[in-house]
């Protein structure tokens, strides 16, 4: 983890791949022990998001399907295992990320539509779980991103508003949480972009205009805002673009 968070990308796939090759064995060995089939099933996880930033999408896949099969496999063993079932819900993702990066759009949505089923029935199990509620709004904009781009504007509207909604009331419940913010800032621009491509620019820069206030309290409260005033940037360009284009 320390060489892909130095983006030391061949080291770490190195090091995912020794860590995958030594579950394989424990999992042979034992194949009734759901925690070393977890484990195996995290080595392929990990060595699929190396691939995938190495752009090598085919393998990254094949990686991700494995680790989807283990956990639909430890999901029907013990349906009611939450953690499992969140992982089921993950793996959905990873699949679904890879498929839209190849814009195979259709399976992709069908990947993330089965990964936020599965976040809606824990959600509906604990509503105050706010790890989950998190994953809620992730799939949310997954699927949402897909309509966006299958010119599905009104259904991709509603999705952006659900992730909004739940990342609203997070960031009411953990105020002091940076990355709630963050992300509840994102999916205003999110929201803000389908709005534009729809013509609505007073919508959008609404939109815009409440993540630049967001992002512009980060940065100032932040002893170390490059991040920050990346995602400033970006937005503020967003912003001008639909003033720009109401003016018009």
């Amino acid at each position: 983890m320390v060489f892909e968070a130095q983006n030391r990308l061949p080291e770490a796939l190195a090091e995912y791949g020794a860590y995958k090759r030594m579950m394989q064995v424990l999992a042979m060995r034992d194949p009734d022990n759901a925690g070393w089939q977890r484990g195996l099933s995290v080595s392929h996880k990990c060595v699929g998001g190396v691939l995938q930033a190495q752009n090598r999408l085919p393998e990254a896949l094949a990686e991700y399907k494995v680790y989807k099969r283990i956990m639909q496999e430890l999901t029907a063993r013990e349906p009611n295992n939450a953690d499992w079932r969140r992982g089921l819900s993950l793996s959905h993702n990873c699949v679904g990320g890879v498929l839209e990066k190849q814009s195979q759009l259709n399976r992709a949505l069908e990947e993330y539509e089965a990964g936020k089923r599965i976040m809606l029935e824990l959600t509906a199990l604990d509503p105050v779980h706010a790890g989950w509620q998190r994953d809620l709004a992730i799939s949310h904009n997954c699927v949402g991103r897909i309509l966006q781009a299958q010119d599905r504007l009104w259904e991709a509207v509603a999705e952006y508003e659900a992730n909004k909604r739940i990342m609203q009331e997070l960031t009411v419940r953990e105020p002091n949480n940076t990355e709630w913010q963050r992300d509840l800032a994102v999916s205003h621009n999110y929201l803000g972009g389908v709005f534009q491509a729809q013509g609505k620019a007073q919508e959008a820069a609404t939109e815009y205009a409440a993540a630049e206030r967001m992002l512009l309290a980060l940065v100032a409260a932040s002893s170390d805002p490059a991040q920050w005033k990346e995602d400033l940037k970006e937005t503020q360009d967003l912003l001008d673009s639909a003033i720009e284009s109401d003016r018009t």
